[in-house]
């Protein structure tokens, strides 16, 4: 079985590859492009979601929910809030046998813009932040940004950006799993959860 991973270089840019459309359907738009030192590629995906930018934001920092809509996520917590804008949270992946799960803790940071209806959320490893666990793989590499706006008031879309490096070795035939599967499987699973009580009640601003 052909396997392949690449060691990260952060000092590796990317502004000059440009993004390829991979799939749109159910108005959701993947794109993807190689990440210089990755073996998988970064992924762009655009999507609407029917509710405001606020509860959009509420969803995604809402951090134990992950596990009910992320594509391969088994558990997802909070380890420490340290404020209204910024978390560190813990969350294991699933990744089929024989290979083992993957592990990692990761920093999420909310900015919200002058403009009223537009945020950025921010998330980056921590791989450093909890000790190893055995019988998982450590991310040591992930980023990744959402672009969120307010189209009408029952309408937002959200553009996301996420280049990771799973540790350890991968399967090729994995790596086209996850780029295929994931980005559509996590919108499906983010409007699934939108219908929740939870998220129909009006949120205070940041």
């Amino acid at each position: 079985m052909a396997m392949l991973f690449l060691p990260f270089s952060s000092k590796q840019a990317t502004a000059q590859i440009s993004w390829q459309l991979s799939k749109n359907i159910e108005q959701i738009q993947v794109y993807v492009r190689t990440y210089p030192g990755l073996a998988i590629k970064e992924l762009k995906t655009i999507a609407e979601f029917e509710c405001s930018a606020q509860t959009l934001v509420q969803l995604i920092t809402d951090i134990p929910e992950q596990a009910a809509y992320q594509f391969g996520c088994k558990q997802s917590n909070v380890l420490q809030k340290i404020n209204r804008f910024e978390q560190i949270y813990y969350q294991e992946l699933y990744v089929p046998w024989p290979f083992e799960n993957r592990d990692g803790a990761f920093r999420q940071r909310v900015e919200p813009s002058k403009t009223v209806g537009e945020f950025f959320i921010y998330a980056n490893s921590e791989a450093q932040f909890l000790p190893h666990k055995k019988g998982f793989v450590r991310v040591p590499f992930m980023k990744a940004k959402w672009h969120i706006t307010q189209i009408n008031p029952k309408l937002c879309k959200a553009e996301y950006i996420i280049a990771v490096d799973p540790g350890g070795v991968i399967p090729l035939w994995l790596i086209n799993l996850f780029i295929d599967k994931a980005p559509l499987e996590s919108v499906r699973g983010m409007r699934k959860s939108l219908l929740k009580e939870k998220y129909q009640k009006p949120q205070k601003g940041f």
